[in-house]
Formats: structure tokens, sequence, C-alpha cells
């Protein structure tokens, strides 16, 4: 009730303002224009709104992580949804576990989404990026190939994927040094028909991950490459977790092939490959 009033008070003020500066001569353009007055004000409240919002995150986040036995490491999913709860009062909010202590926060009647990571930060909608269609991983993958590692950054599924078994180019390049470096998040959403053909080292979806990549459900597809080829990652030095791969993974000629990675010198976890892994040498079923 309080904020609804204040809210209404605030309108109130700001057609005041409004009067008095037509009064006093002001033109709309003034008022309303790019730099005008009320846009000013409109984008002034906006901020402050998203910036109240992220911290009633953050605070469930340090509400949530405390408990009898002292410090949480990892977010329990209904303490966590409590502490939201007690954060938003009467205000919707949808709370979907990631899995690993992570999760999507989507405010109801804005419509914004807060990314919590397992370390517990909190990264705002302005730095989560959203894929539900092909063209949209199309952009990615080549603004990653172009050299934006997306640091900061987390990358969204949010439908499923599919990329009809047309030829496709891997995301990121180690021999280039342009890695991924944010955080991809599958949204467990099904990705099928990658079919890669590359005579070239570290392919896979992924030719070079350095953040987390994790969620990722690869049903269908052929991924083929001269050496250090897996189906999430061809070389890895981040994290991939509650990954599975049904795709079939071949070295015709080389080796260091695995269903989920090719060259691991980081951290898989919750991972697991159903397809067909062949290599000349240094095959494995995860990597």
């Amino acid at each position: 009730r309080f904020e609804r009033e204040r809210g209404i008070t605030l309108i109130v003020l700001v057609i005041t303002i409004i009067v008095l500066l037509i009064l006093a001569g002001a033109s709309i353009a003034m008022l309303t224009g790019e730099n005008g007055m009320l846009t000013q004000a409109t984008s002034a409240k906006e901020k402050t709104t998203k910036a109240e919002e992220e911290e009633k995150v953050k605070m469930a986040v340090l509400g949530s992580g405390v408990t009898d036995n002292g410090y949480s490491e990892v977010l329990d999913t209904d303490s966590f949804t409590r502490e939201l709860q007690k954060q938003f009062g009467s205000q919707p909010i949808d709370v979907h576990s990631n899995g690993y202590g992570s999760f999507i926060i989507t405010v109801t009647d804005t419509q914004r989404k807060y990314y919590v990571n397992t370390d517990k930060t909190v990264i705002n909608s302005d730095n989560i990026v959203e894929i539900g269609t092909p063209d949209k991983l199309k952009y990615f993958r080549d603004d990653v190939n172009a050299g934006n590692n997306y640091e900061g950054k987390v990358v969204l599924l949010t439908d499923n994927i599919d990329l009809n078994s047309q030829e496709w180019d891997v995301i990121g390049s180690y021999t280039d040094d342009k890695p991924f470096a944010g955080i991809f998040d599958g949204n467990s959403k099904a990705i099928n028909g990658l079919n890669i053909s590359k005579n070239q080292r570290y392919v896979g979806f992924f030719s070079y991950n350095k953040g987390t990549i994790r969620n990722i459900v690869l049903e269908s597809g052929s991924i083929t490459g001269a050496r250090n080829v897996g189906a999430i990652v061809g070389k890895n030095k981040g994290i991939i977790e509650n990954c599975s791969n049904s795709a079939n993974i071949t070295s015709e000629t080389s080796g260091y092939v695995g269903g989920i990675c090719g060259n691991n010198h980081g951290k898989i976890r919750n991972s697991y490959n159903t397809g067909i892994v062949k290599g000349m040498f240094e095959v494995g079923g995860i990597t």
C-alpha cells in the first residue's frame, strides 16, 4: 500500500510540474523530447526501480545463506524462495532453479530477469542475453568469433534450437585466442541438428571455453574435427556442468576426442554422453 501511495504521489507531483512549466512557457519538446524533462524523469524512475529490485535479490541471497549451521556455500531452493518472497512482498516473482545453486528470477510485472550464479553473484537484466532462435544463436556465435568474450554476462537459452543439420561453425577459437568467458546457460533446452565438420583442431559447439557452460542438452548431431574434438567444448579451461550429449564425435586422423570435451584443463561436473566417440588415440566417453 505504501509503495502504491508513493507511486501515486510521484505521478501527481510530475503532472503538477508539467502544468507549471507549460504555464511558464516551456515547450512540449522540452518536456517529452529525447532529452526532455519528462523523459529523463521516467528514465531515472526506471533506474531506481531496477536498482531496488537488484538489491532485494542480493538481500535474499545473503539471508538464505545464513543457516543454523553457519553460512551455506550453496543456496537452497526452498530457503532462497522464502527469502525472495520476504523481500518482494506482494510483488509477484518467478523463481527457477538451474542447478548447483544457480537461479533465474523473473519479476512478473516488469518482466526483468536476474541471474544468481553459483558463487552467489547477482547479474541483472542488462547483462543477460536471451537466445531463442537459430538466428540469435548465430549472431552470438559470430560476436564471440569477432572477439567479444562475454565476460560478466549470462547467455540464456529460452527455447529449443533446431539447426536442421546445416553446416555450423564453432563458437570461439583456441588457436586465435578468442575464448568464451561468460556464463552460457542452456536452461535445459534441447539443441538438435548440430552439424560441424572442420579439418582443424579444437572443434566442438564451443571451440574454447574459459567461462562456465552449463545445462546444455545436445540431442542430435555430428561433430568431426582434426584433433581435440568434443561435443560441448574442444578446449576447456573453465567449467562445464550439467551438460549432456547424444551427437556422434569423430576424429578420423588424430586424437584427444571426448563425448563432452576434447582437451580439458578445467572442471567437468555432472555431465554425461551417449553419443559414439571415435578417434585414433586418447579417446574418452567424457574427455
